[in-house]
């Protein structure tokens, strides 16, 4: 059986159905925070996730390109496709937030 590294979270807010929004890596007041918003948009779900609290540019562009590729292949999974290598496309998304985002 594979294993995966832990991470100490809390949650912070849950709307069943709605949104659900968590400590990311630790449970201290000053974390950083994920929500996950669902909304019904005809017979799909729409999902935007938002991260808050990043202490710097560098970890924005990580966690940017990270959650993108993540839900890159969520994507594809939903849609019966062959998923995109998780760190090949990490990659290519890191380049390009890099570009966008101001230094």
């Amino acid at each position: 059986m594979k294993t995966f590294p832990s991470q100490a979270s809390r949650v912070i807010q849950i709307e069943p159905l709605k949104r659900l929004t968590i400590s990311w890596g630790s449970e201290s007041a000053t974390a950083s925070e994920v929500s996950f918003e669902f909304t019904p948009e005809g017979d799909a779900t729409r999902l935007v996730l938002t991260h808050r609290r990043l202490p710097d540019r560098k970890e924005t562009l990580g966690v940017s390109s990270g959650w993108h590729a993540h839900l890159d292949v969520l994507d594809d999974v939903l849609h019966q496709r062959k998923p995109r290598g998780f760190w090949t496309r990490h990659a290519e998304l890191e380049k390009a937030y890099e570009a966008h985002l101001p230094a």
